[in-house]
């Protein structure tokens, strides 16, 4: 999967094309599809889950012109991450961080 990242151009109404960065490493040649991308509340960091890969990556958004920087990736156990929905517990930022993950087959969504 690809991670485009746009910005938008006030003037002309619409959304300029500035970044594409995979998802998974080059060196993952299995069969691979994007299910969900999703950003924190802070706007700091994109999530994408990879269904084939398994995994999420993990995105640092720079503040002052919108590209991503790869920051880490999460791994799971079993099959194809359906959706990867950021979880934020109380406390510092930095230190409380999780995933609610949806897997084929565990319910609706």
């Amino acid at each position: 999967m690809v991670v485009p990242t746009y910005r938008f151009d006030a003037q002309r109404g619409g959304l300029q094309p500035i970044q594409a960065l995979p998802s998974i490493p080059a060196s993952y040649t299995a069969n691979n599809t994007g299910a969900e991308i999703a950003v924190a509340p802070s706007g700091r960091v994109v999530y994408a889950s990879n269904r084939g890969h398994d995994s999420i990556a993990i995105f640092a958004v720079d503040r002052r012109d919108g590209t991503l920087t790869p920051a880490a990736e999460n791994f799971f156990q079993g099959g194809s991450p359906k959706q990867a929905t950021p979880f934020f517990p109380p406390g510092p930022p930095h230190r409380q961080k999780s995933f609610l993950t949806k897997f084929p087959g565990m319910g609706p969504g």
